[in-house]
């Protein structure tokens, strides 16, 4: 029986170390080729027009001939790669939409996909409220604004209540039910 060849699919966040991290594992790439893991598409330029098609953001005026057949071609890297499990890390298909996501994992054949995300402490991310209004307003909807409006002020909730000393925190090691909004909304998770 032929054991399932991976796919890991980093999709990072935006500030969460991801061009170091792509930078390393293109630096290393014969490293990991050797170790059983395949760097596809091989260059950060390839997975960056794959992403284009995958969010239907390719834009004939402003990008390359050869983003039009990424996706098509995307599949045969898969199958050639030779190494046991394969990556790719492109932090722009985080946003990819469930129509989006099933054409890309269409395009993955019959490997078994396995998703990466890294992401900062939440504390750290809102706390700055003078960058949040900026990278939140950029490409997003007034709901999902919102939604982590709600989950920035749930946050800073916490993080005072924690440091009051008469806050009623049960103390290191022992958990306690978050007084949180409910979850982002499906289009926005």
């Amino acid at each position: 029986m032929p054991t399932s060849r991976r796919l890991y699919v980093h999709i990072g966040l935006p500030k969460t170390g991801t061009s170091f991290l792509q930078a390393t594992l293109l630096h290393n790439r014969e490293v990991l080729a050797e170790q059983g893991l395949d760097l596809v598409p091989p260059t950060k330029r390839e997975a960056f027009e794959l992403m284009l098609l995958v969010r239907d953001r390719y834009d004939p005026a402003l990008d390359s001939a050869s983003v039009q057949g990424s996706l098509d071609r995307f599949p045969t890297l898969l199958e050639k790669a030779p190494g046991s499990r394969a990556l790719i890390s492109q932090e722009s298909l985080a946003a990819a939409t469930p129509p989006q996501i099933r054409r890309f994992l269409d395009a993955c054949g019959d490997r078994e996909v396995h998703v990466i995300v890294t992401v900062r402490d939440l504390a750290e991310m809102f706390l700055v409220r003078g960058v949040q209004g900026i990278v939140l307003a950029q490409g997003m909807t007034g709901e999902q604004i919102n939604a982590f409006r709600s989950v920035a002020e749930c946050v800073q909730e916490e993080v005072t209540r924690l440091h009051k000393p008469s806050s009623g925190h049960p103390g290191p090691g022992k958990s306690q039910a978050p007084t949180c909004p409910p979850p982002l909304p499906s289009r926005c998770a």
